[in-house]
């Protein structure tokens, strides 16, 4: 379990993040497979709360508590976060609905810097027009 300053400092900024994907590390046949969700609350306990559309109608075969993946990531910003942990199914085993509610609970979490490029982009954008098919900038002849 992850202590309550890391927890804060976690929480904070995966609210800046907003989205991530989900890996399912279960072993059984049928599982929800990668795809990309958005928290929808992080409760006190620090546990993640989301939903994600049903791979098939009928999920009462799934597993109800399997181990899985959060990676975090958005261009804008200069980290990303993978989190560890258990996903257990909450809410979904109805058969009308097109959603199940997830709870992930964290076990280990990893912070990482990631170093923005810094580009001019007038300038690329310029020399990446050149070289395009599609034209933006025509040149003009003189007289």
């Amino acid at each position: 379990m992850i202590s309550s300053y890391y927890l804060h400092f976690i929480n904070n900024h995966i609210e800046k993040l907003q989205t991530a994907i989900f890996y399912n590390f279960s072993q059984s046949i049928l599982k929800f497979p990668a795809c990309i969700i958005h928290v929808d609350r992080i409760d006190k306990e620090g546990h993640l709360l989301f939903s994600m559309q049903k791979p098939y109608r009928d999920i009462s075969d799934f597993d109800n508590s399997f181990a899985g993946q959060l990676h975090f990531y958005n261009k804008r910003f200069d980290y990303y976060i993978i989190l560890y942990g258990n996903a257990t199914i909450i809410d979904g085993k109805d058969l009308w609905m097109k959603e199940a509610l997830l709870r992930f609970r964290i076990i280990n979490a990893s912070y990482h810097y990631s170093k923005k490029a810094k580009t001019f982009t007038p300038m690329r954008d310029f020399f990446t027009s050149l070289f395009s098919y599609e034209k933006r900038y025509y040149f003009l002849p003189f007289n």
